[in-house]
């Protein structure tokens, strides 16, 4: 995983890993992580949850999930 992923949420995503509970207390965490998003850490955050899905350990739908709600939140991303 991404070097520069913080110690929580590289604890969340390995928690998507484990049994259904573990589950969804990761996703509430990561969903509320992802709101709380700065527009400026956006990019870093896709980068590393695109890394940890190539990797095997983040399964499609939690990714698909996790970008569905940081459009949301977040509206269109625009690079600078």
């Amino acid at each position: 995983m991404g070097r520069n992923l913080s110690p929580l949420l590289r604890q969340e995503l390995a928690n998507l890993d484990k049994d259904a509970d573990s589950r969804k207390s990761a996703m509430k965490a990561l969903k509320s992580y992802v709101k709380g998003l700065d527009s400026k850490a956006i990019p870093q955050f896709l980068a590393q949850v695109s890394e940890t899905r190539e990797t095997g350990s983040l399964s499609g739908e939690y990714t698909i999930c996790l970008y569905e709600v940081l459009a949301r939140v977040h509206g269109a991303y625009k690079s600078e």
